[in-house]
């Protein structure tokens, strides 16, 4: 990708590159971003794209879920609902816990030892109970069957999706059999709690207003929208995609984010790690103007942590989870033909690459070196008035192409957020960790970007 752009892309000329099982993919130059995002369903459509790439009905098992998209609705409106931040912070530190004894480590960091962690896995087990607190509450949380089952199924879904490349969809259910049976055994367990739900909405009708979690918001929206999406199956899906889409998105950049944590920055020889532990302690302290307040986290307080979230920008900058974005198949008859008089004929997948933009120099200088600091310095007591709003972490531009852009923005972008920074914050204040000189190289499956697979870190539990 990186060789098109040099012979093409940077004279503004789209280029083709192979895809590792669907025929290829053309790469449009970075100026067409804007008219890319802006572009109708009908004419280059994401839902078509995603189907074929996921292959929903063999893999999500229903044909429905990019089309009657109300849960992308629901995981929107979910950092709005009034009890996602306090539901975070009661099942941090539990979140925490509960991922070390799984990996073995929690007893040994109990007892004042250092102990290597691979950040992905841990990672993986931190996001899902996050992810779960605001998808249906502490006791879905809590439940250690459910979120191994739904782990398993989240992980299993890309492997799903390669095998049916291979050996194409005729054979569909017999290569996803291993994830139809998760799929029962989660249903054992999150039908009851969405029945339930169910029948407490048909008997008090409550106000959307009133919703405490996602699975309260999809409920309310498939009443809203009429019977025919009064469906338990359909419902517990739509939750165990936000899921998937959560464990493959916010774990790995939590993940990456502790991999550059553990980095000397390159620049001015100081570790992260204290940069925004003392940032921390500025937003936190007595001595601030901000009044100590319990919970600790509420919508101010996260907009304070200003190099908090400028060293999570930079980290998605550099290593994002995919080579492309904006990634859309042309499905309008006779193809789409560009203002700059570009044809692409109906069927071919398009997109922009991210890694790309985000490594133009032109966009940021010295793209190639990691700077934790680049959108925004760490919050100061001094300047009380001090906020994120010139980092734009979530905040899409021509520039910055994490989270889409146009219609189809990433919907749970501001969750992520959320839920990134509370993690990070709990990690810093509550661990220590061996620092290493430079930062291990990105690593690649097929087009998506990895933290590094199999590398580990030292940790210590603080006094």
């Amino acid at each position: 990708m990186e060789e098109g752009y040099e012979k093409y892309g940077k004279f503004n000329l789209p280029f083709r590159i192979p895809n590792l099982f669907s025929g290829s993919m053309v790469i449009l130059p970075p100026k067409m971003i804007t008219e890319l995002r802006s572009a109708r369903e009908d004419v280059l459509s994401m839902h078509s794209w995603f189907d074929d790439e996921n292959s929903n009905s063999h893999v999500f098992f229903t044909k429905h879920l990019p089309l009657q998209g109300y849960h992308l609705k629901t995981v929107r409106q979910a950092a709005k609902l009034p009890d996602t931040i306090p539901n975070l912070e009661r099942e941090i530190e539990q979140s925490f816990d509960r991922a070390l004894k799984a990996l073995g480590k929690y007893e040994q960091l109990n007892m004042g030892e250092w102990a290597e962690i691979d950040p992905l896995e841990l990672s993986h087990c931190i996001v899902q109970r996050l992810t779960w607190a605001v998808l249906g509450g502490k006791e879905l949380a809590n439940n250690e069957e459910l979120m191994k089952l739904v782990q398993d199924y989240a992980i299993s879904v890309f492997t799903g999706v390669a095998m049916l490349r291979v050996w194409k969809r005729v054979i569909g259910p017999f290569v996803t059999a291993s994830n139809r049976v998760r799929v029962w055994k989660i249903k054992r367990i999150l039908g009851p709690a969405v029945e339930h739900r169910m029948e407490a909405f048909q008997k008090y009708f409550y106000n959307g207003k009133d919703n405490k979690d996602i699975l309260d918001s999809l409920i309310s929206e498939s009443y809203r929208l009429g019977p025919a999406h009064h469906n338990i199956h359909e419902i517990i899906m739509r939750v165990l995609m936000l899921s998937w889409a959560a464990l493959h998105t916010t774990s790995g950049a939590l993940a990456n984010a502790l991999f550059n944590l553990a980095a000397v920055d390159q620049n001015t020889g100081q570790d992260y790690r204290t940069i925004l532990e003392n940032e921390l302690q500025a937003v936190f302290s007595e001595g601030s103007k901000l009044p100590v307040m319990k919970p600790r986290w509420t919508k101010i307080t996260l907009s304070r942590v200003v190099g908090m979230a400028s060293f999570l920008k930079e980290t998605l900058r550099i290593h994002m989870v995919g080579a492309g974005q904006h990634c859309r198949r042309v499905v309008k008859e006779g193809g789409h033909t560009f203002s700059n008089r570009l044809y692409v004929p109906a069927g071919v997948c398009i997109c922009v690459s991210g890694i790309i933009i985000h490594s133009d120099p032109e966009n940021y200088p010295n793209p190639k070196v990691f700077d934790g600091l680049r959108f925004g310095g760490p919050y100061e007591r001094s300047r009380e008035e001090m906020n994120d709003s010139d980092v734009k972490l979530t905040m899409p531009t021509k520039n910055f192409v994490v989270f889409g852009g146009g219609h189809h923005i990433c919907p749970g972008r501001n969750l992520a957020d959320i839920e990134l920074r509370m993690a990070l914050a709990h990690f810093i204040e509550n661990y220590d960790l061996e620092l290493v000189s430079e930062r291990p190289e990105r690593s690649f499956m097929w087009v998506f970007q990895t933290p590094p697979l199999g590398l580990r870190i030292k940790i210590r539990r603080k006094s």
